[in-house]
């Protein structure tokens, strides 16, 4: 068992942005992060301000903590369905790893609308 393992309860589904096209923004496959497959996330739903990947401020209503590895799925502009139903967008992410430091987590966190 992991550090993040009693904290990634919740179940997401991500839709991760490849790229836009003529008709707009182009998403991958849905992808379902898990508990039960060791992909869970921690979703808490608190309003603050971030920084945008564009660089503007903007308000986060949910910020997602997921594990390093879930890193390629929640890049800035995926769709999420989260827990609720309620669907979102990430506004920015942010990866923390910690080489040679056994006791603190690694993990990733996205900002999302």
């Amino acid at each position: 068992m992991d550090e993040l393992e009693d904290f990634l309860a919740h179940t997401i589904t991500v839709r991760t942005k490849l790229g836009t096209g003529s008709y707009g923004p182009i998403y991958a496959e849905p992808v379902t992060l898990t508990p039960e497959d060791g992909t869970g996330v921690l979703v808490d739903e608190e309003t603050r301000l971030v920084r945008a990947a564009d660089g503007t401020e903007a308000v986060s209503s949910t910020t997602i903590v997921a594990r390093v590895a879930q890193a390629d799925a929640l890049t800035p502009g995926s769709r999420v369905t989260l827990p609720s139903g309620d669907e979102t967008t990430i506004l920015s992410r942010s990866v923390a790893t910690t080489p040679g430091l056994d006791d603190m987590p690694e993990h990733v966190e996205a900002a999302c609308e």
